[in-house]
């Protein structure tokens, strides 16, 4: 399995100012999701709200979609939602709604077909969850350059594990949860990893978790600890123990030496 080298200028990680998409029928609460995600922090100060979702909106990567459900089924649909994590079109997507406008099987539907969270937009506070889950999750989305530089070309089934592993590193999941996302079973998951003779899936995940604790060491100097704690480790010692495990570093020197960097360039050999 060969794995292309990704550029000095895709390894390099940049606060960068990056696309919100409101995403819904034409409706006031559209207008005010768009308003209130407006007031995020600078880097994530763009916003667009769109009627639709045309091809090249999927194909941007964004880092966050809201759906705002409205009259227009087919674009707060369980398929509309493969769509996007077909194209890895978003690190999240957040469904805003009413109570009453969905029954529990429609929203059972939407969450096997990848729906991270819901909202129901009764009350001025829920909306204020919505922004504040909007701004963790961009602060804390992996950039898709970063999974294109560890993602095998090719056999496209285990690429779509690979990467949702490596993009959701930020958050704790096992196998069953790949599974569920995926809509296979977990022996299926397997399968296709040892056809692919990929490593197993409980070391995917776990260098999705490293890739996500290297952009943090990049990025500020906060300790190891604080870093732990962020990315759902057990103890700091766990996590000091799969950096060097990945890339024969300890956490300083990692980020002495550009940590997504040398990260990149580890994994580049390990997964292959």
């Amino acid at each position: 399995m060969s794995i292309e080298a990704p550029s000095e200028r895709e390894i390099a990680v940049r606060r960068q100012r990056r696309v919100l998409f409101i995403v819904g029928s034409e409706s006031p609460q559209r207008t005010k999701v768009a308003d209130a995600m407006r007031a995020l922090p600078d880097d994530f100060r763009e916003v667009r709200a769109l009627n639709e979702v045309p091809l090249k909106t999927r194909r941007e990567c964004t880092a966050v979609v809201i759906l705002v459900d409205a009259s227009t089924p087919e674009i707060c649909s369980a398929n509309a939602l493969s769509v996007f994590r077909a194209h890895d079109a978003a690190t999240v997507i957040l469904l805003a709604t009413h109570t009453g406008l969905r029954t529990a099987h429609e929203f059972a539907a939407l969450a096997r077909a990848g729906l991270d969270a819901l909202y129901i937009l009764d009350a001025v506070d829920s909306i204020e969850s919505l922004r504040r889950a909007a701004a963790h999750y961009l602060a804390n989305g992996l950039p898709w350059t970063l999974v294109q530089g560890v993602t095998p070309r090719g056999a496209e089934d285990a690429v779509r594990i690979l990467s949702f592993c490596l993009r959701h590193g930020d958050r704790p999941h096992g196998g069953d949860h790949v599974a569920r996302w995926l809509q296979w079973d977990r022996k299926t998951v397997y399968r296709k990893l040892k056809d692919r003779r990929l490593r197993p899936i409980g070391d995917l995940i776990n260098v999705g978790r490293l890739l996500h604790a290297a952009i943090r060491l990049d990025r500020s100097a906060a300790p190891i600890t604080t870093i732990a704690r962020a990315l759902h480790f057990d103890t700091p010692s766990s996590l000091r123990r799969l950096v060097k495990h990945e890339t024969g570093c300890t956490p300083t020197q990692l980020r002495h030496r550009g940590a997504v960097k040398t990260t990149i360039a580890a994994l580049r050999t390990h997964l292959a």
